[in-house]
């Protein structure tokens, strides 16, 4: 639990789940594993277990498929599979990305930023953002960096910015940690006057820390642990996989 309580999103997710599961009168027990396998599928089967929530963010094809064969009553939150036959809540990441991309003007130059891991969310992302560009002719430049690392951006990621970045570039990241780490590196690099925009996904807390604006996607987090529960207690017959939508929020009013 350690590592998901330092980031923002997840964090804000735990705490929903600690609030709403308080509020209306079940015990919630939290758990880390580090690999799937039978032991942990029998403990979610245990008479005392009314069903189990797993925060899917980070989870493999074949993790769901293996998912798919355990018979509990389960929700898998914030992976877009579609291969997964459990009841599921999502972020609507097709309508996040157009937002974004409906405020990037025709022709611009842009920078695509593409977030490691390649998780289902960021491969979604990506996907729609290709798909929405079409009219819009951008001269695209796509690269590649680390998402989630707490450490200082290294020498290499800033030569990598500092090479791709051109006057007057529109920066699209996959999410905000990226985001983040991108405006402290032109920020120290003194290369602002070369960023027409920057973009990110998920409006996460710590955005105020950032020494530029930042652009980016609201996700109801409320929302999305209210509809994950509500699966849990109703126990449907079939899966029912509900998408979550989003806002565009502007980089002076980034709340959450």
């Amino acid at each position: 639990m350690d590592y998901f309580q330092r980031l923002p999103f997840f964090q804000s997710i735990i705490d929903a789940f600690k609030t709403k599961s308080y509020l209306k009168g079940y015990n919630l027990s939290l758990q880390t594993v580090s690999k799937l396998d039978q032991d942990t599928f029998s403990n979610w089967q245990q008479t005392n277990i009314y069903g189990v929530v797993i925060l899917g963010t980070f989870l493999t094809s074949d993790d769901v498929l293996l998912l798919n064969k355990v018979h509990a009553n389960i929700v898998i939150l914030d992976n877009p599979s579609i291969e997964n036959s459990h009841s599921s809540v999502v972020i609507n990441n097709k309508e996040g990305v157009r937002s974004i991309v409906h405020q990037i003007s025709p022709k611009e130059t842009v920078l695509y930023v593409h977030g490691l891991p390649a998780i289902p969310n960021f491969q979604e992302r990506n996907t729609a953002f290709k798909y929405s560009a079409q009219t819009k002719d951008f001269n695209l430049t796509e690269i590649k960096m680390d998402s989630f690392s707490f450490s200082e951006t290294t020498t290499s990621e800033q030569q990598l910015i500092i090479n791709t970045l051109q006057n007057n570039t529109t920066i699209v990241a996959e999410n905000d940690y990226l985001a983040l780490k991108i405006a402290q590196i032109v920020a120290e690099k003194k290369l602002t006057h070369n960023v027409k925009a920057l973009f990110g996904f998920d409006n996460i807390k710590t955005l105020s820390q950032s020494p530029i604006p930042i652009k980016t996607v609201s996700v109801n987090v409320s929302v999305m642990v209210d509809m994950a529960i509500d699966l849990i207690l109703k126990e449907y017959k079939v899966p029912v996989h509900v998408t979550v939508d989003t806002n565009f929020v502007e980089g002076d009013k980034n709340e959450k």
